[in-house]
């Protein structure tokens, strides 16, 4: 389990991992036919960490929480995301299936040494549901949003899992952002972008209504 750890403790930050993603457009454009071939079972994911795990740990979500779980927990768990190698590096208590090896190796030769790119279990096309992720210590927790929410937020949005629109002509649209919300008192320095290439980041604040 060691071994796991210090591969998952390795992974960039996001801020780390978003600034080595170049040449978008241009993955995306082929990515896109190729995640439709698989019935858009799985979607791209960008590979970074918030938090480091100790040892017998692994990051397991149940629900719209992510979090270290002890690995020898009963509690039954499935890989959810994979690095490009096809190793997983985070899992989930709902069961998954595997991308099959044809898969990965479409998916390796497209990306080549991008290696801030993985999959990630989607179970179907983007329906134009988009979810929000921030983190409350070493526990990432997502919600639904939308668009008008994440271009009216103060706060900076990094794009971290794509998947090909339904009906949108092959066009892959992001399905999933993590929000910074920069708190000055708990950083560095109050310079969103510094904030930007930490492990972690806040608590996004909910509007009313929801």
């Amino acid at each position: 389990m060691s071994t796991y750890v210090e591969m998952y403790n390795s992974l960039p930050t996001l801020g780390e991992a978003d600034d080595l993603f170049v040449h978008r457009d241009t993955i995306f454009a082929k990515l896109a036919p190729l995640l439709s071939k698989y019935n858009h079972q799985f979607g791209v994911c960008l590979v970074h960490a918030h938090c480091q795990l100790d040892i017998g740990e692994k990051m397991v979500a149940t629900g719209n929480i992510c979090e270290p779980r002890d690995s020898s927990s009963p509690i039954d768990h499935y890989p959810e995301r994979w690095l490009k190698s096809g190793e997983p590096f985070e899992f989930t208590t709902n069961p998954t299936p595997t991308p099959p090896p044809d898969l990965f190796s479409e998916f390796q030769k497209i990306i080549g040494d991008v290696a801030v790119l993985g999959l990630y279990f989607a179970d179907g096309p983007a329906g134009g549901v988009k979810r929000i992720e921030w983190t409350e210590g070493r526990k990432n927790i997502t919600r639904e949003t939308t668009e008008e929410e994440v271009l009216g937020s103060a706060n900076i949005t990094v794009e971290t899992a794509w998947l090909p629109q339904c009906g949108g002509g092959g066009k892959t649209v992001p399905e999933t952002v993590c929000q910074i919300w920069c708190d000055t008192r708990t950083t560095r320095s109050g310079n969103h972008n510094k904030h930007k290439g930490t492990k972690t980041h806040g608590k996004v604040p909910v509007t009313r209504g929801e």
